[in-house]
């Protein structure tokens, strides 16, 4: 007979649960400031599961649907530029599977590089949401940089 691993089992239920909640958390973002003028920018967005919820959640609360610019450089840290994080961490990355994973969400537009490249490059707009999860400091302050000024308030 198979040995059951509870503890694994309840770790996985409360990851479960915890990436359940953030989901919640980002669609109730999206239904109450989605009502603000203005896009959505994330940054740090990984494998873009974030920014698909935010594409989605924007479809289907708003009739004019906000285009999602999702930031990252979809490789890992740049240059291995992490002191005191995993060099490794969020290197796991296939841009090709994320770009087929998204390629229905029209109004998601995916952003590739390293921020301080391609943040300054982008073309100024109103913005509703920000949302940062980059780790690194220097990537926050370039992202606040570029972004905080065009945000409404709402």
């Amino acid at each position: 007979m198979e040995e059951i691993d509870f503890k694994r089992r309840i770790s996985v239920a409360r990851l479960r649960a915890q990436m359940s909640s953030a989901v919640e958390n980002i669609v109730n973002h999206v239904r109450i400031f989605g009502k603000v003028l203005g896009e959505i920018v994330e940054c740090g967005a990984y494998k873009a599961g974030t920014a698909m919820a935010l594409t989605a959640a924007s479809d289907w609360y708003w009739s004019e649907s906000k285009k999602v610019f999702a930031f990252d450089t979809f490789c890992g840290y740049p240059n291995g530029d992490c002191e005191g994080l995993d060099p490794k961490q969020f290197s796991d990355v296939d841009f090709e599977e994320v770009k087929r994973a998204t390629e229905n969400l029209k109004n998601l537009v995916l952003v590739k590089g390293e921020f301080k490249e391609t943040i300054p490059r982008f073309e100024p707009r109103p913005l509703s949401i920000l949302f940062l999860d980059c780790d690194l400091y220097e990537s926050y302050m370039v992202a606040l940089k570029k972004f905080w000024p065009l945000l409404n308030k709402g």
